[in-house]
């Protein structure tokens, strides 16, 4: 152990935070000595490296882990890039992914773009400037181009696109299979006798929503439904959906008898609109959607779902990261299952 007089009380020790300044004045020893007897430097002596590691552990100090990352151009850090945070799918990404970075040892960090292009190219620059070991970015809505992102690559830091990914085979991506999704919902309504079904999409802009609208047109052709019974909206401001759905649902001999929506945020709104107009589910209208699958139980009904998980999307993620050090031919584009889970909200017509 060691001995210093006249040292912080251990109240004082509790209430700062320990430098390597504070060890070196404690042991009266230069700070690069107790810096280098930190790092475990061959050129200081066993016994002093001793005396520093008590010292450190006793006084409560804890290594700057970001400072040495600058240093060492190796922060520990990885950059999870997103255009907004929503209740429904963002807090099980991150966990997953959080879950996945632990193993390695690595920290996430999360940037908000707020669905700014411009936004998003400054935090592009900020993870370059951090020395941040890889990024997991979602697109803003407003993102036709990834050019910006191949300055992540160029300068070795692996880039992984997560779930709304762009027509883009250069970049490393893992997202859910939308086509299926798309389609499957439709097989599932159809085989429950539905005919007219009205389809609820996001941005059409968008790679994710162009993927589940075709596998919503291919589930049509393939039930040999007629499209004209089975309106598409997309909706770039969610705002705008009660007036859409309002004009489809007036129309008394061909309304839908069900609804598919693609996102949780759109199955909100679509169940909003319904409730307050009293439409009732599933006695008016059946109900499915794509869901990370926590907000359908919180609904009366409970919603019917393809399941999207995005705990799952965070996990392969951050392991696809973890891989990224080791060479590849090319990027990996992995596409993840999807499946339905049946609950109340689908009627037998």
């Amino acid at each position: 152990m060691f001995a210093v007089d006249n040292f912080y009380p251990t109240f004082r020790m509790l209430m700062k935070r320990i430098t390597i300044k504070d060890i070196a004045q404690a042991l009266s020893l230069s700070i690069s000595t107790v810096s280098r007897a930190l790092s475990d430097h061959p050129d200081i002596n066993g016994h002093t490296k001793k005396r520093v590691s008590e010292a450190a552990l006793q006084m409560g100090y804890r290594a700057n882990l970001l400072a040495r990352g600058f240093r060492s151009q190796q922060s520990k850090i990885v950059a999870l890039v997103l255009p907004e945070v929503n209740d429904f799918f963002t807090p099980s990404l991150i966990s997953g992914l959080s879950d996945a970075l632990r193993q390695s040892g690595r920290m996430l960090q999360v940037v908000l773009t707020q669905d700014s292009l411009d936004r998003e190219i400054e935090a592009v620059q900020q993870c370059l400037d951090m020395h941040v070991e890889g990024v997991l970015l979602v697109p803003s809505t407003s993102t036709i181009t990834t050019d910006h992102f191949h300055a992540l690559t160029a300068n070795d830091i692996p880039c992984v696109l997560i779930d709304k990914t762009l027509e883009e085979d250069s970049l490393h991506s893992v997202r859910f299979d939308g086509f299926r999704a798309g389609k499957r919902a439709v097989r599932y309504l159809a085989a429950k006798g539905h005919k007219r079904i009205v389809g609820v999409f996001g941005e059409p802009s968008w790679k994710l929503t162009e993927e589940r609208r075709a596998g919503f047109c291919a589930g049509l052709a393939k039930a040999g439904l007629n499209p004209e019974h089975c309106p598409i909206l997309c909706i770039s401001d969610l705002g705008n959906l009660d007036w859409q759905l309002q004009r489809v649902f007036k129309q008394n001999e061909s309304k839908p008898t069900a609804l598919f929506a693609m996102s949780d945020e759109l199955l909100a709104r679509s169940l909003f609109y319904l409730q307050s107009n009293g439409i009732r589910v599933p006695e008016d209208v059946s109900i499915l959607a794509v869901s990370d699958g926590k907000y359908p139980y919180l609904t009366l009904p409970n919603v019917s779902y393809v399941k999207t998980s995005g705990y799952d999307l965070g996990w392969f993620s951050g392991m696809m990261l973890g891989r990224l050090n080791m060479p590849l031919t090319r990027p990996e584009q992995v596409t993840l299952p999807v499946e339905i889970t049946e609950l109340d909200s689908v009627r037998l017509v």
